[in-house]
């Protein structure tokens, strides 16, 4: 059984509209739309020497927690918001918008290779999420107040920060 769905052509068209850019913040390039903050297992922008020491020296329990503080953060995400996995197709050359069946296929799919980056858009909160490999996710959001209302409690929550 099939466990998503590529949007249909009216919901692709609402989402490009709210999101607009969306082609720049997958490039990471500015955009006047959005601001951006990052969601880290650390409190602090690490330096190179942090860096160094506390990535590369990881224990596999620290490692775990780190990767299990992440993913309790994303599944209470996505339990609270509707969530559309995103990417750029180079055959369509254009956006494709991803919805899926249930919350724990959504969990599965993002979480299945480590060391793949994955890409969301959360319209009730005007959010773009895009995953990072040193523990971090990046967020970029149109509506700061909005944000910080929605984020700041799930940040708490487990033990994240946003710097």
């Amino acid at each position: 059984m099939k466990k998503f769905r590529l949007v249909k052509s009216y919901e692709k068209r609402i989402l490009l509209n709210l999101f607009r850019d969306l082609d720049k913040v997958l490039n990471l390039e500015k955009s006047t739309f959005y601001r951006d903050v990052s969601l880290s297992c650390f409190d602090h922008w690490l330096s190179e020497e942090e860096s160094l020491k506390l990535l590369t020296n990881a224990s596999k329990i620290d490692h775990r927690k780190r990767i299990n503080q992440q993913y309790n953060f994303i599944k209470m995400l996505i339990n609270r918001f509707d969530v559309y996995k995103y990417h750029y197709s180079k055959t369509r050359k254009n956006f494709c918008f991803i919805k899926f069946y249930s919350n724990d296929d959504l969990l599965r799919n993002l979480f299945i290779y480590e060391n793949e980056l994955f890409y969301l858009v959360i319209p009730q909160i005007k959010t773009i999420l895009i995953s990072g490999f040193d523990y971090t996710n990046h967020f970029y959001y149109q509506d700061k107040k909005l944000f910080f209302d929605k984020m700041t409690l799930l940040v708490k929550m487990n033990k994240l920060h946003l710097i």
